[in-house]
């Protein structure tokens, strides 16, 4: 007995490699159950602790399962069954398959996604319904059929419409399917998405409808978009009678982020002269005084940590000076007893590390929005490559051959001028025009 049970262990083990690794291996996966395979083997997880039934060379050979005595509506550790599988790869002959075996198209996974919340396909969701599929189910999240399968196009939509799937429910976190399609097309600018987009408006989504914190549909997508929206979509939601002026729960508003958009693009500039066009005068000229006052204080703010960098820059700005003064004024006439070749030894090596310091002093504080803890971010590069920087000044002082060809050769003497007149402008730069 125990040996058979070994031989069927060993025989399972193959099935699962088998199909894990490879396509239209049915006779030979076929030929391993006829052996003594045992299909169990294949509910477990994978030595990863991936659930193995909802690997994409699984499902293929459902039918397979079943015929040895595999229950239709088995699961993996997710609760995924083969007819969720078929759906979101949208197999609709190994569906119906399934369904006509009695499938249950309400089963749902761990999360509390039915096989309708796993397609778009509009075929699936046909089939699906025609089986019994609820279009009204919800997930754990609140969600609906249609935050899923929104994305399959009007046909799709209008199909859980017609059959009785809410078009504006608000899952638990206050989204709906129209502001989901808005967020996935800001973020991902498929065109697809916008054409989903007007797709759920013409079928009666309500554009009107906010998100919890107070947003309209035209905010949502415009708020740090501006610069990068779509002119075609913005019509649409204007036409659709949203106000540009209307402010969420914050006091932000559609036409106060055109205005605050700091990347001046040519289509920034064209959303906001529609969403100008499209405003009541009076609050038109409320919001443009609130934008200068919003510039004022940012300014208030912006400007005194710039100023704080910029003076951080006044010593190597003063050092370039004094070289320049030594060897042109002081030792104009004799070049070799300029003591600035051993400085400038050392500063070949420190400028290297100021510039490396200032580089990474602005990439740490790139991705940071406060503003003293991003001037704390750049000082803390420009420290790191001070001390490196003055570790390797030390060591080109230190060696003969490098000094006197710091005070002979008057490419290298200026070298580290060069190099901190350039890194100054470049820092300059990003911190006034970036």
């Amino acid at each position: 007995a125990g040996s058979e049970t070994g031989r069927s262990a060993y025989l399972s083990r193959a099935v699962f490699i088998l199909c894990r690794r490879s396509e239209g291996v049915a006779d030979a996966v076929a030929a391993l159950f006829e052996a003594g395979a045992d299909f169990s083997a294949l509910i477990s997880a994978d030595e990863n602790g991936e659930p193995v039934l909802g690997k994409n060379n699984f499902w293929p050979y459902a039918p397979l399962f079943m015929a040895r005595g595999m229950a239709v509506d088995i699961r993996n550790s997710q609760g995924e069954t083969f007819l969720m599988m078929a759906a979101f790869f949208s197999k609709e002959g190994l569906a119906r398959t399934l369904l006509e075996a009695g499938a249950d198209p309400n089963a749902a996974d761990t999360r509390g996604r039915t096989s309708l919340m796993r397609t778009s396909s509009p075929k699936i969701i046909r089939l699906l319904l025609e089986y019994g599929g609820d279009p009204k189910a919800l997930d754990h999240d609140g969600g609906s059929v249609l935050h899923h399968a929104y994305s399959g196009g009007k046909e799709a939509i209008l199909m859980l419409v017609e059959a009785g799937t809410c078009l504006d429910r608000p899952d638990n976190e206050g989204e709906t399917p129209l502001t989901c399609a808005i967020r996935r097309y800001k973020d991902k600018d498929h065109p697809w998405d916008k054409q989903t987009i007007a797709d759920l408006i013409d079928l009666g989504a309500d554009p009107a409808r906010k998100t919890k914190d107070g947003k309209n549909m035209l905010l949502l997508y415009l708020e740090n978009n501006v610069w990068k929206a779509d002119p075609a979509l913005v019509q649409l939601l204007l036409d659709s009678g949203i106000d540009p002026a209307e402010k969420d729960a914050s006091g932000s508003s559609a036409l106060l982020a055109a205005f605050m958009e700091t990347i001046n693009t040519s289509n920034a500039q064209q959303i906001r002269e529609m969403l100008e066009a499209a405003s009541d005068r009076k609050k038109l000229a409320a919001i443009r005084a609130e934008t200068y006052r919003e510039k004022m204080r940012d300014y208030a703010v912006t400007v005194p940590e710039r100023l704080m960098q910029s003076s951080l820059l006044l010593l190597p700005l003063a050092y370039t000076g004094l070289s320049i003064g030594m060897r042109e004024g002081v030792y104009h006439g004799d070049p070799l007893s300029n003591p600035m070749g051993t400085v400038n030894a050392f500063t070949a090596g420190f400028a290297g590390g100021i510039g490396t310091g200032a580089a990474l002093g602005l990439f740490m504080a790139s991705n940071i929005s406060d503003g003293w803890k991003k001037a704390g971010a750049f000082i803390a590069g420009l420290t790191i490559g001070s001390i490196a920087g003055s570790i390797a000044g030390t060591v080109f002082a230190a060696v003969p051959a490098t000094r006197s060809a710091f005070l002979e050769n008057p490419f290298l003497y200026y070298l580290p001028s060069a190099a901190i007149g350039s890194g100054v402008c470049v820092a300059l730069w990003k911190i006034w025009l970036d």
